[in-house]
């Protein structure tokens, strides 16, 4: 649900972690996409992250792109738009 649900996970420290809601615009450790995509190829292992390892740097820039774009419904193509935020 893009992180939207209130689920919330143990780091690697034994702290609560609650999942990011992606479609709110606020992202942990930087939202430049540098700082995404590094998340993205790496992880965040503390938190339960894991690395997208084998995405070629176009998938990462798509998924990068995708991430950034979230908060932002005219950005997204209208059949992910229709996907992320159905109408009720």
């Amino acid at each position: 649900d893009h992180g939207r649900k209130d689920l919330y996970r143990y780091d690697v420290w034994g702290g609560v972690n609650r999942v990011r809601d992606l479609t709110d615009g606020k992202l942990r450790w930087g939202s430049e996409p540098a700082d995404v995509a590094g998340k993205v190829v790496h992880g965040i292992p503390a938190a339960g992250m894991p690395a997208a390892a084998g995405l070629t740097p176009a998938e990462v820039r798509d998924l990068t792109a995708f991430v950034l774009a979230l908060p932002y419904p005219p950005r997204l193509p209208p059949d992910v738009r229709a996907a992320v935020y159905p109408v009720p």
